[in-house]
């Protein structure tokens, strides 16, 4: 099932940050092509986890209904082709015993820029 999300990037410090509000999370990359690619990287993850828990994924939000905090951030869409996803990535999906959630919350951002995420959107760092 392919599906796209919105993602919000914002320039922090040193990395793009991309904040994923449909799931909640939160990822970085060197520059907007990484950030946006560590974007589907968590939600194919996070997608799978919750597939494999039984939960249905989130519907999408319509772009036009996300709000930033900065003139300066990039709203855009992130598209996830989850059976692709789970084929090309199966053992390392595999490595995480199902719950992607817990173990590898809170890794991956620089202190600085996670200091820069609202507390509201910092529910899950990958």
């Amino acid at each position: 099932m392919k599906k796209a999300y919105p993602v919000i990037l914002s320039q922090g410090e040193k990395y793009i940050v991309a904040y994923v509000p449909d799931f909640q999370i939160n990822t970085q990359g060197t520059d907007v092509p990484e950030a946006i690619e560590m974007a589907r990287d968590a939600i194919g993850v996070v997608g799978i986890d919750l597939e494999d828990d039984g939960e249905v994924l989130p519907d999408s939000t319509a772009i036009s209904e996300i709000k930033s905090d900065s003139a300066a951030d990039i709203i855009t869409l992130v598209d996830v082709d989850f059976g692709e996803y789970r084929r090309k990535n199966a053992g390392r999906i595999a490595q995480f015993g199902g719950d992607a959630y817990g173990k590898i919350r809170q890794t991956g951002l620089d202190g600085a820029d996670m200091a820069r995420i609202p507390a509201g959107r910092r529910e899950m760092v990958l």
